[in-house]
């Protein structure tokens, strides 16, 4: 265990989930890796207390430790989506577990989903990270609600997330619209029910993900415990 994580963050606690991402064509285009604490029932409740006691980048670290492990198991050359919170990327030990995952990853890409970026006090700080990194070949997905933040305009990112859960069915056209105009494609997560894979194809959005699109592209990888 990490100095000065709580004994809940053990890492023998941590698992992925591998979630694949779909072209609207049925191509398999990547895998988020979803974090999991196996002996912990909600995992809010303990990311509070990773907040809380300002250790962020410490586990986003564990998170590059362990998907660094799987590599070796993973056979397509897709993506490798990572949720990382966006004040670890300042962090210079960050920046270099990244680069050497992403080498490791190569020829496959590896692409950042930042958490909380929305809260980062100094913006300018993470926007020269993020820069840097983007520089190196490693990709950025920005949640579509961050486009109405002035931040935006200044970060990389190459592509665009939208939930497509029913009750945002009425922005869905805003915001195809909103990435086509940007020239990055458009993935819907959240993607839960057959009908909904039918909508979101008709309207060309670029990629899917959720269960109703998973069954045939689960990811087989070895459970990680150190």
């Amino acid at each position: 265990m990490l100095q000065g994580l709580p004994p809940i963050l053990n890492r023998s606690a941590m698992y992925f989930i591998a979630q694949p991402i779909l072209h609207r064509e049925g191509d398999l285009f990547g895998h988020e890796l979803l974090l999991r604490f196996k002996e912990y029932d909600n995992p809010f409740e303990l990311l509070k207390i990773v907040r809380h006691l300002g250790l962020r980048h410490q586990l986003d670290l564990q998170v590059c430790e362990m998907a660094s492990m799987l590599v070796d198991s993973k056979q397509d050359s897709g993506l490798w989506l990572l949720n990382l919170y966006a004040e670890s990327l300042s962090h210079s030990e960050m920046q270099l577990a990244l680069q050497e995952l992403a080498h490791q990853l190569a020829p496959a890409t590896l692409m950042l989903h930042t958490l909380e970026l929305e809260c980062v006090q100094d913006m300018p700080h993470l926007r020269k990270a993020m820069v840097a990194l983007h520089d190196r070949g490693i990709r950025f997905a920005l949640d579509i609600e961050h486009l109405e933040h002035p931040y935006s305009q200044f970060l990389p990112f190459d592509l665009l997330r939208m939930a497509a859960t029913p009750e945002h069915q009425t922005s869905w056209y805003h915001w195809l619209e909103e990435a086509r105009t940007r020239g990055v494609p458009l993935l819907a997560f959240h993607v839960e029910q057959e009908d909904m894979v039918y909508a979101l194809t008709q309207r060309r959005v670029d990629y899917l993900q959720g269960y109703a699109v998973r069954d045939n592209h689960v990811l087989e990888v070895p459970q990680v415990r150190l």
